[in-house]
């Protein structure tokens, strides 16, 4: 029996959910779940001692808000409850069992039962049903997972035909419906004054406008954004950035980094989502509607953002090494920033560690000290290396690829040869995959065989088109033309130290010392001080802390 107290009514606690607030008369609304377990109590005998809900809450969702379930918690907690009532036990959660099991033990702490007006095998009293309650929980994670993969599976089909993704309208266009192949799917609409507006800013920003300075005007003259709010340097950043607005199908893709288990293993683990262009079978961008901004001057604008800071424009006093991508905190794997202090001051700081996240200790150093070192120390490596020792003729290689990427690369065409040898990959994987599940028997019998063979073929053509549009795209620069490079370090022996009169680093702008010191630097990465307040005192001893990774070579410092 459920624990109440002899010749007293169990108290009952009833709960409702619906994944979107909308007002309808189906089972799942709120206003029929409560009705149907308030009744439920009713023919027990049961004291209705209170009602619980979310309304536009996912039961999927682990970091959704739910203060109903939260409040509802809190009185079980309080021990005022003897049983909670749902409607049907995904309405409670679709987590799966663990997170099932989670709350009805915690019900079962302190002294409560669980009880499903649809389900009343579902009745956690007795271990008899406990175990019930596992099979169904698991039954409701698996009706979960099915909706996920039918609603994948749908935006994947409706994404092929050309459909936008979902999600608010974006400033520019409007929301229009189209039947294509028998589908009914949303097409972006350019909106004329709209689309004008995008046009001007794209163009000011081209010639020299910051973002922060266009967002500012467009709030003087009272443009608003799609939602009908101000403008931010953020929002509009993000907007001149959307491939959308140059008329191109996009698609959400998860983000991997690089990252190592306890163990010190090394790992993939997501880091968010990330918009990007959906390509054809040759690597050429879907466009799905008509763009706003011409797709050239979209593409010109994203170099443009690139290299400003925050969409600002250019910084007035940028750092060596801040943001650097070589440049990275030992301890999380972080970017370095550059923290001015007037001049000849300053430190970089771990970003992460100084937005406030708890995953890094923090790591400093000081800013002209490191400045000086590092470059020292790229300065008079770069001075000993000799083409005619067959190491260093190695590392010349690794190097002289950057520096020919960075004097003689075609953007375009770049993107281009990334773009098939993606879609050759893919192709590649799809294919293995379907040998596989051949293996496996999942095309077992004529019919498999004929649909095995028509999928290969697919894939195999696919994979086709895109070497034969790799084979037109010229090739990109190697190692093997040192004449760029070695006449650079000819200038630079010339010159012999970094601090001499005669040297061009006293003539380089900060881009221009940055853009040498990656030439040679893979990687640096730097440890948190040991000393008391995390800095050097006295004497400067960061090398102490410092990894540098070379080009072509790791040397420990």
């Amino acid at each position: 029996m459920i624990p109440s107290e002899a010749n007293l009514p169990l108290r009952a606690a009833t709960y409702a959910r619906q994944s979107k607030a909308r007002a309808d008369e189906s089972a799942a609304s709120p206003q029929a779940q409560r009705e149907a377990a308030t009744s439920f109590a009713a023919a027990r005998g049961w004291q209705h001692v209170g009602h619980y809900e979310d309304v536009g809450a996912s039961g999927y969702d682990p970091k959704a808000e739910r203060p109903g379930l939260d409040a509802l918690l809190a009185t079980v907690r309080r021990r005022e409850v003897d049983v909670v009532i749902v409607y049907r036990l995904d309405r409670l959660t679709r987590r799966g069992v663990v997170e099932a099991v989670r709350l009805v033990g915690e019900f079962a702490e302190h002294d409560a039962a669980l009880s499903s007006v649809m389900e009343p095998y579902l009745d956690t009293s007795t271990p008899m049903n406990r175990g019930i309650f596992g099979l169904f929980a698991a039954m409701a994670e698996q009706e979960s997972t099915n909706i996920e993969q039918r609603t994948r599976a749908a935006k994947a089909v409706l994404r092929r035909a050309g459909s936008y993704a979902g999600g608010p309208r974006v400033f520019g266009y409007s929301l229009g419906k189209e039947y294509r192949d028998g589908l009914t799917i949303t097409v972006l609409v350019p909106v004329p004054k709209e689309a004008e507006v995008i046009a001007d800013v794209a163009r000011r920003v081209l010639e020299g406008a910051s973002i922060a300075g266009e967002a500012k005007r467009l709030n003087r003259e009272r443009i608003r954004t799609s939602t009908g709010k101000k403008w931010a340097t953020a929002s509009l950043s993000r907007l001149l950035k959307s491939p959308t607005i140059a008329g191109y199908l996009v698609e959400r893709r998860p983000t991997m980094i690089d990252s190592l288990d306890e163990d010190g293993k090394p790992r993939k683990i997501q880091r968010g989502y990330e918009r990007v262009v959906i390509r054809d079978e040759s690597g050429r961008p879907v466009t799905a509607w008509p763009a706003v901004v011409d797709p050239t001057d979209w593409h010109r604008l994203q170099e443009v953002i690139g290299t400003r800071s925050s969409g600002r424009g250019p910084r007035p006093n940028p750092t060596l090494l801040g943001g650097a991508d070589f440049f990275r905190c030992g301890d999380c794997g972080g970017r370095m920033g550059g923290d001015r202090r007037g001049e000849g001051r300053g430190s970089y700081r771990c970003i992460r560690h100084r937005s406030g996240s708890d995953d890094c200790k923090g790591a400093a150093i000081s800013m002209p000290h490191l400045d000086a070192y590092l470059s020292r120390l790229v300065w008079d490596r770069a001075v000993d290396l000799d083409p005619d020792d067959a190491d260093d003729l190695a590392t010349l290689r690794s190097i002289a690829i950057r520096f020919n990427d960075a004097t003689e690369s075609d953007p375009e065409a770049d993107s281009a040869r990334r773009a098939a040898l993606a879609v050759i990959a893919d192709a590649e994987t799809a294919l293995n995959q379907l040998d596989d599940d051949r293996a496996a028997g999942v095309f077992a019998g004529p019919f498999g065989t004929e649909r095995y063979r028509r999928q290969a073929s697919a894939l195999d053509d696919r994979a086709e088109a895109a070497r034969a549009t790799l084979a037109t795209i010229p090739e990109p620069t190697s190692g093997d033309d040192l004449s760029g490079l070695l006449e650079l370090l000819t200038v630079l022996r010339d010159a012999d130290v970094i601090d001499s009169s005669e040297s061009p680093w006293q003539t380089w702008t900060m881009e221009e010392r940055r853009a040498f010191l990656s030439l040679f630097l893979g990687d640096v990465t730097l440890t948190k001080a040991a000393g008391r307040g995390g800095g050097d005192k006295v004497a400067w001893r960061g090398a102490e802390r410092l990894t540098v990774k070379w080009v072509g070579e790791v040397v420990p410092f």
